[in-house]
């Protein structure tokens, strides 16, 4: 996994950078074209870390208190080069399949397929705890809109497909 590369902004897809403005859009809660410390600190109080003032000054530091959407696409090309490949993604999420029965279509969950990355969401849980996640608030408000809920067994899945989709636009 090469993690050194950062995208530059000609790395980028149209849409790419369309989801990226819009990123920064959302942030930029007053509109004025930069993201600031009142922007971040609304942003953190909607996440639940409200008493994160002094994070918020120390990121925005180097920037002179203030993300221009030039710093903030640089800021991202930085962040899609240190992202794993997608297929190191897949092959991570058929670590946590190996052990899963078939299906009726008798293929395994998560067993690789793009459409078929489920994998038990308390098994993630306790693998990312292992890591260093321990504040099941936070990855719970991550993750919540990749997991769902069987009905009659009460296990909570986590849908790779739909994360993997997400991330790889």
């Amino acid at each position: 996994m090469n993690h050194s590369k950062s995208t530059t902004f000609s790395d980028f897809s149209q849409s790419q950078i369309k989801k990226v403005k819009d990123a920064f859009q959302i942030i930029d809660e007053d509109g004025d074209g930069t993201i600031t410390e009142p922007d971040l600190l609304k942003l953190y109080e909607g996440l639940g870390k409200a008493d994160s003032v002094e994070d918020i000054k120390k990121m925005l530091e180097p920037f002179n208190g203030s993300v221009t959407f030039t710093n903030f696409l640089s800021l991202m090309g930085q962040l899609v080069g240190d992202m794993p490949e997608e297929n190191e993604i897949i092959e991570a999420f058929k670590v946590f399949g190996e052990h899963d029965t078939k299906t009726e279509n008798d293929s395994f969950v998560g067993a690789g397929n793009a459409d078929q990355l489920n994998v038990d969401y308390d098994e993630l849980i306790a693998y990312l705890k292992i890591v260093g996640f321990d504040k099941d608030e936070d990855i719970n408000r991550a993750l919540k809109n990749f997991v769902t809920v069987n009905k009659l067994t009460g296990k909570s899945t986590f849908k790779g497909e739909k994360f993997l989709a997400i991330i790889s636009e």
